[in-house]
């Protein structure tokens, strides 16, 4: 799971409630206009800048890990083969619930259940996305410096401030994506974007939150950033030219190693997500990208994957009346 959900998706289109003595409507409302105001900076500050002149990667550090593309081969093929494990313990154990339907489902099965769910889900994780992220670890220490060279020591300060531009950013096009559905289909979008959410809205006790909290907050962001921008985006961004060798500028390589690995992360999702939070999840995996093109800090773009799905998890929770 990229992230918990879009934000704006769940926040866009409340039930108008009241949380203590704040009104959910305006609260949801306030939040995106900020978060609007935010993105006209950061548009500012990166015209300003010339963050988005192919140059402007070309002079991010190289990283030579140790990492190609028969590596990439072998990670699809132990990736596969988690799921194939996965798929057959989860059917032999008959543990997994396939019949609960949406919150209220799911409230109606308990915490004891939703506890066992989140715990499948976890070990979902280790066995996927934690084995191939295992592997490309593996690969990345056996090589003098590999872990330094690779980011993984370096840049959780300046994670945090791209955890909280990264909300900045899928704010506003949650919202927009909201709208556009309301237009096409007639009718609002849903309130929450990802399943998982709806799992942890129906928890009637703190500690059933727990194991999907630690999923969400600390496993995801760990495994998928170690996947996608350490593993996969680094084999790109090498076969494409660290320099543009083939792309013909400087920094161009790069951005197309980017724009690849971006989209694939959105697309990875497009099972477990509604459509609505693609664009979202596809413009976080482009500010990740870019941020570790242009520092090499791995560890910062964990912690802000981290910060960006605390906010989805606390802000979710928070105006249906969990949390606060």
């Amino acid at each position: 799971m990229g992230v918990v959900g879009v934000v704006g998706v769940g926040l866009a289109y409340g039930e108008g409630m009241l949380i203590g003595s704040v009104d959910v409507a305006w609260l949801e409302t306030g939040l995106v206009l900020a978060a609007m105001a935010g993105l006209v900076v950061l548009v500012v500050l990166a015209w300003r800048g010339g963050w988005w002149r192919a140059g402007y990667l070309g002079g991010g550090p190289r990283r030579p890990v140790g990492l190609g593309g028969l590596d990439l081969l072998v990670g699809l093929g132990v990736l596969l083969l988690g799921q194939v494990v996965l798929g057959v313990v989860l059917a032999a154990s008959g543990a997994l619930q396939t019949g609960a339907e949406g919150e209220a489902g799911w409230r109606a099965l308990g915490d004891g259940v939703l506890v066992e769910q989140g715990l499948i889900l976890m070990v979902g994780q280790v066995l996927t996305f934690g084995v191939v992220a295992g592997y490309a670890v593996w690969r990345v220490g056996v090589r003098r410096a590999g872990w330094g060279r690779w980011g993984l020591w370096r840049g959780a300060v300046s994670g945090l401030g791209l955890g909280l531009a990264g909300v900045v950013v899928v704010l506003p096009i949650g919202w927009l994506a909201g709208v556009v559905y309301w237009v096409l289909a007639g009718e609002e979008p849903p309130a929450v974007a990802h399943p998982m959410l709806e799992m942890m809205r129906a928890a009637s006790a703190w500690w059933a939150l727990l194991p999907f909290v630690v999923s969400a907050v600390v496993l995801a962001p760990l495994f998928e950033e170690l996947v996608f921008r350490g593993f996969l985006q680094t084999v790109l961004v090498k076969r494409l030219g660290w320099r543009s060798a083939i792309f013909g500028k400087l920094g161009r390589g790069r951005w197309v190693g980017v724009w690849l690995t971006g989209v694939l992360f959105g697309l990875i999702h497009a099972g477990g997500v509604d459509p609505i939070a693609l664009p979202g999840l596809v413009v976080l995996g482009l500010v990740l990208g870019a941020y570790y093109e242009r520092t090499g800090s791995l560890l910062g773009c964990v912690v802000g994957h981290m910060v960006f799905n605390a906010v989805n998890v606390v802000l979710a929770l928070y105006v249906v009346g969990v949390v606060g």
